[in-house]
């Protein structure tokens, strides 16, 4: 198995392959309305595509916000599930954004909350309803602060 990881802007011609991922997953396998997946904020974000052997496996995007750096639309296809490739395209969006020094952060739907605890971010905040669905906020726990809060939880009594 041969995995290539790109990221780029909307006017790539991968991004096409983009939209496939995204389609495929929300829109089809999820249900999501299409207006809801493909919301005009493209052209703002930074793309990223997972091939395997050539084909498409996977897509995510970051946006910049006012509150630092939003991950979204994470898809793996069903076929490349359980190979831990998500974790990894999640890793290569977070080390994109590593060096701005922001705030990065997700909303995870409650049944992916421990996908992204093991991939380093934790709950902030309550639970609250997109689309209907029941997701909490996340942030990424940035390495040098990882040690402190693991230490804090171990040590609580």
């Amino acid at each position: 198995m041969v995995i290539k990881l790109a990221s780029f802007g909307i006017h790539n011609q991968l991004y096409k392959q983009v939209m496939e991922v995204r389609r495929k997953v929300f829109v089809e396998e999820l249900g999501l309305d299409p207006e809801y997946d493909f919301d005009g904020k493209d052209d703002e974000a930074v793309h990223f595509l997972m091939l395997v052997d050539e084909k498409p496996a996977g897509s995510a995007r970051w946006l910049e916000t006012t509150e630092g750096i939003l991950i979204e639309r994470l898809a793996i296809i069903p076929a490349y599930r359980g190979l831990g490739l998500g974790s990894l395209l999640l890793r290569y969006v977070v080390k994109d954004v590593l060096p701005s020094k922001k705030n990065i952060y997700l909303y995870s739907p409650e049944n992916l909350a421990d996908f992204f605890r093991w991939n380093g971010f934790e709950v902030d905040g309550d639970k609250k309803e997109i689309r209907a669905v029941p997701h909490y906020k996340m942030v990424y726990i940035r390495k040098d602060h990882e040690r402190q809060g693991l230490l804090k939880k171990l040590f609580k009594r």
